[in-house]
């Protein structure tokens, strides 16, 4: 039988999930991995799941990034039903020295935190980078971030390993 004659509903009832995780399944009523209950246990999996990590604000260097600044940030976190992000300066990852792109992070961000919690660069092999972390610490910042590629060293650098 070719697609061609397959009705589209079927193909609609053939479209389930294949993991075999219920239509109905959600963070509040899904188990752990092993399907045993968490006995009233905080799931690591539901205190990270309203947490976008994978945002920046500020302009890219090579193409139009619409409305780059922290309050659409904010909008765009409502309007998709997420509680906070982890949030990175873009330009910054093009500086060779990020502590002035760091502070425009934290100054973009003050009054938009604890939802939009800053995630600054630290570039480990820059002089002044552990003065760089310790900011980034008493800033509140979630995470940090690097840039490699942009550095010219890959991901096996020893000062990688020095920062992680």
């Amino acid at each position: 039988m070719s697609d061609s004659d397959v009705s589209k509903t079927q193909r609609v009832n053939n479209a389930k999930p294949s993991n075999g995780t219920p239509d109905n399944a959600t963070p509040n009523n899904a188990m752990p991995n092993n399907g045993t209950p968490n006995n009233g246990m905080s799931n690591t999996r539901d205190v990270f799941a309203s947490v976008d990590v994978n945002c920046w604000i500020g302009a890219y260097a090579f193409r139009e990034v619409p409305h780059p600044e922290p309050e659409v940030l904010r909008k765009v976190l409502e309007r998709e039903g997420m509680q906070s992000a982890w949030v990175g300066y873009l330009p910054g990852a093009f500086h060779r020295d990020p502590a002035a792109a760091n502070r425009a992070l934290y100054a973009a961000l003050a009054s938009h935190q604890p939802v939009l919690k800053p995630s600054p660069i630290v570039r480990p092999d820059w002089p002044g980078w552990r003065d760089e972390l310790a900011t980034a610490v008493q800033m509140g910042a979630a995470a940090v971030r690097a840039y490699p590629m942009q550095w010219g060293y890959g991901p096996a650098h020893p000062a990688l390993a020095e920062l992680a």
